[in-house]
């Protein structure tokens, strides 16, 4: 099924409303671990209502995942969802998300790159309540068989190798979910567990998850940054998180 890069990038932006609660919160907070051990203050705040704060990468599910969604049924995207994977996520937070609300959702394709056996499609997620900007997030898939249109190759560090990564005769962990769990561990070790300080984190899915395997996650702190690093333990530290990267305040 072909994508037609021009068609999809000069469609005009689709918007549509989003919302969200404190049980959609704790429910994601729940989902990446958060809240155990349940005798551990530090993780009240995940979990407690009265105490609530909200993980920046619950942007990547807030309104059910709408950037993708709406990215892949955009005009000129016609893609088999069997061939699709994700290659990269990034959020850029323009203030903290509040643990309810209701806001506009606007979609679009900024970019889609020719990388010869495959495309990478660039989708991106603008949303905004009353009082103004919300998150910018931006999601790369790796879309398989639909390179070779003759377009840009693009600055991404997207491999194809990613192919690779379909065909699993076992589950595996949904790569938000990790990105996630690497977003906390970020945040309660090197930001003393305060979710404002997030202003931007972005990473590349660069292997596979099992359910049950142990993430061992690495950090460096820079000036206002944290480098990461993410790997399953129980393989020989295979990365399945790689360019992982944190900007804070």
């Amino acid at each position: 099924m072909p994508i037609d890069a021009a068609k999809a990038i000069s469609a005009e932006p689709r918007s549509t409303d989003l919302t969200w609660d404190q049980k959609d919160v704790q429910l994601y907070h729940l989902g990446i671990g958060a809240g155990r051990p349940a005798t551990d203050p530090d993780e009240l705040r995940y979990v407690l209502e009265s105490k609530l704060h909200v993980l920046p990468s619950f942007a990547t599910v807030a309104g059910a995942g709408l950037a993708v969604v709406g990215g892949l049924s955009a005009p000129g995207i016609d893609v088999d969802l069997a061939a699709v994977l994700h290659g990269s996520q990034r959020i850029d937070l323009h203030r903290p998300i509040p643990v309810k609300g209701t806001a506009t959702h606007t979609s679009s394709v900024p970019a889609v790159y020719d990388k010869g056996k495959a495309a990478v499609i660039v989708l991106r997620s603008e949303v905004a309540d009353a009082d103004g900007p919300l998150w910018t997030s931006d999601t790369q898939i790796f879309v398989r068989g639909e390179g070779g249109f003759g377009g840009e190759r693009g600055p991404l560090h997207a491999d194809p190798e990613f192919a690779k990564l379909a065909g699993f005769d076992r589950p595996i962990l949904h790569g938000l979910c990790t990105y996630g769990i690497a977003l906390k561990a970020v945040v309660d070790t090197a930001l003393g567990g305060d979710v404002t300080r997030v202003r931007s984190y972005s990473a590349r899915f660069t292997g596979v998850v099992f359910p049950g395997e142990t993430l061992r996650i690495g950090m460096w702190r820079e000036a206002g940054r944290v480098q990461v690093s993410v790997t399953a333990a129980e393989r020989d530290d295979a990365p399945v998180l790689g360019d992982t990267v944190v900007e804070y305040a």
